[in-house]
């Protein structure tokens, strides 16, 4: 009674004088070694009063008094006060304790060492904080491009942001939204004629993918091939263009003459031309008068024809020669009607002078055609070029169901395009058996496919080292129920393990895994070194697609391994040179 007293006058007389009539009733039923606190709460023996919180303790923390062993001590053992509730931090970033809120503490307020200053950030990519130190312009919490954010964090994916981002089918980036500078404004073109992209500040009026002329685009990109243009097509067989479909102004309407005397054409005015300007050889210096007229319905020694006009729509031309396919001269109203004459096989002209089609029988080489079996066939598609699997056209005739652009096993597509198959996660599945029965050192590896494997380790329950570097401790403790939370816990703490685990609703001594991608990649057997039957591993399996690797044919993103996209018809990273998707 007495030792309760001396507490009492120790607290002050006010508290004494407030607790004297609660006391002196109850002084019969204290134990001598029983503590009686402020607020009244009587503390047993062997535990005391805190200092500034209604309770009992059995140790010093949360007496106000800082003991050997303990960082702080604010008279209570509660957290998030600046204290810790074991009185072992005092809850600061830099102090090498992990405190509430923190996501990392290396002992420092140093960035750039795999913990940020403020603790708040184990700078990785995909942590949603932002790291600056780490170069990094953007994290949206995910390792993904294409939503605002590339998948290292390292631009936000907007053109002019100096950053390749393929995914949003950039060729190019030089920091600016300028074009003429090798780089378009909209970052889809690096402005070479032949990419497909008609870049108008460079010059280009066309670009069919290609830098070879005769196709409807010229090889530098400059004209579109017509007469009229202002452009000279010479493999269209001009000689001039004025800019207009008009003759009699020193270029003719077929823009194929300059309409000067001694060129070969007999333009109008003219009588003749037979290619020079020397009279006596049966057409006049000035091209007006000829020994044989042409036209004049007189066949001369020098005329293989003359019809008595000079048209040269007919089978006799207005050089009365014989109208033949490949003379350059669309004779539309011969006997055998041409309906293109480009002087031979064109891209828009077959060797025998008519329109060139895929599917007319006729293979034409200058239009990139490899077959033309008039329709499709087995060996040849309707597209004209010859069937092989991995071409990116299915082709039902030669028992194609699909067809992913590749060859290989890899993706959507088998290797001989006769079946598909389905993105799918591969999945795998642990049953946890008595704790009891585990030995400390026994362990299971876990193969993402895409990382390093990552090994996890059976440790007692007061296991205290901190070193997991290269292997993952899961301590013995609890039942299997609470084992299954320890392991699903410790697989989803992984950063670099793109597999997910979750305890089953139903069986909770069951934990299921699922990878993170749709990849066949997935499909590591769990290895496990454990000695007893009672923990069962299955898995992972089941994945499919999503295994091709960087610049293997592709039609969707499925097709491609994790971190790659599918652009243009190829597998390509993020720093990949590639155009839209």
């Amino acid at each position: 009674m007495r030792r309760e007293m001396m507490i009492l006058s120790a607290r002050g007389p006010r508290i004494l004088s407030m607790l004297a009539l609660m006391v002196f009733p109850l002084v019969s039923c204290v134990e001598a070694e029983s503590e009686i606190c402020s607020l009244g709460r009587i503390c047993p023996p062997g535990l005391r009063c805190a200092l500034a919180q209604d309770i009992c303790i059995s140790t010093s923390c949360g007496d106000g008094v800082v003991d050997r062993g303990e960082s702080c001590d604010d008279g209570n053992v509660e957290g998030d006060d600046g204290c810790s509730e074991d009185c072992t931090s005092d809850e600061r970033c830099g102090n090498n304790t992990l405190d509430s809120g923190e996501e990392c503490d290396d002992g420092n307020n140093a960035s750039g060492d795999r913990c940020s200053a403020d603790c708040k950030s184990t700078e990785v990519c995909g942590n949603k904080y932002q790291d600056v130190v780490s170069s990094e312009v953007c994290d949206d919490g995910n390792a993904i491009s294409g939503d605002g954010c590339s998948v290292d964090c390292k631009s936000t994916e907007v053109c002019g942001n100096k950053y390749l981002d393929a995914v949003k089918g950039e060729q190019c980036d030089d920091g600016n939204n300028v074009s003429a500078d090798g780089c378009s404004a909209d970052c889809k073109s690096t402005e070479d004629c032949g990419n497909r992209y008609v870049d108008v500040a460079k010059g280009e009026v066309c670009d069919d993918g290609n830098t070879s002329s005769g196709d409807g685009c010229s090889g530098d990109c400059k004209s579109v091939e017509v007469c009229g243009n202002s452009y000279i097509d010479i493999t269209e067989g001009e000689v001039c263009d004025d800019g207009n479909a008009m003759g009699g102004d020193g270029c003719s309407a077929n823009c194929r003459s300059d309409e000067t005397c001694g060129n070969g054409i007999r333009d109008p005015g003219e009588k003749c031309d037979d290619g020079n300007r020397t009279g006596g050889d049966g057409c006049s210096a000035d091209c007006t008068a000829t020994d044989d007229d042409c036209g004049d319905g007189q066949l001369d020694p020098r005329e293989e024809c003359d019809d008595g006009n000079v048209d040269d729509a007919d089978d006799c031309l207005n050089t009365c020669k014989r109208a033949r396919c490949g003379d350059g001269v669309v004779a539309t109203q011969a006997s055998r009607p041409e309906q293109c004459d480009t002087g031979g096989e064109s891209a828009t002209c077959d060797l025998d002078c008519t329109l060139r089609e895929c599917g007319d029988g006729l293979v034409n080489a200058s239009a990139g055609e490899e077959c033309d079996t008039r329709g499709e066939t087995a060996k040849c598609t309707k597209l004209c070029r010859i069937s092989r699997c991995g071409d990116g056209y299915i082709n039902a005739k030669a028992g194609e169901v699909c067809d992913d652009r590749n060859a290989s096993a890899c993706g959507s597509c088998n290797a001989w395009c006769t079946a598909e198959r389905s993105a799918a996660k591969a999945t795998g599945r642990i049953e946890i058996g008595a704790p009891g029965d585990l030995d400390s050192g026994e362990r299971f590896i876990l193969n993402d496919g895409i990382n390093s494997p990552i090994i996890f380790e059976f440790v007692p329950a007061n296991w205290t080292r901190s070193d997991e570097e290269d292997r993952k401790f899961i301590r013995i403790t609890g039942t299997a129920s609470d084992l299954a939370i320890a392991i699903k816990e410790k697989i989803n703490a992984q950063v670099y393990l793109t597999i997910n685990a979750k305890v089953d609703e139903e069986e909770d001594d069951l934990v299921r895994l699922e990878h993170d991608f749709s990849t066949s990649l997935g499909n590591k057997a769990i290895r496990e070194f454990i000695g007893h039957g009672t923990f069962l591993f299955a898995g992972m399996a089941g994945g499919r697609a999503g295994d091709c690797p960087l610049d293997s044919g592709c039609t969707v993103g499925a097709d491609c391994a994790p971190g790659l996209a599918c652009v243009e018809g190829v597998c390509q990273g993020p720093s990949s040179p590639a155009s839209t998707q």
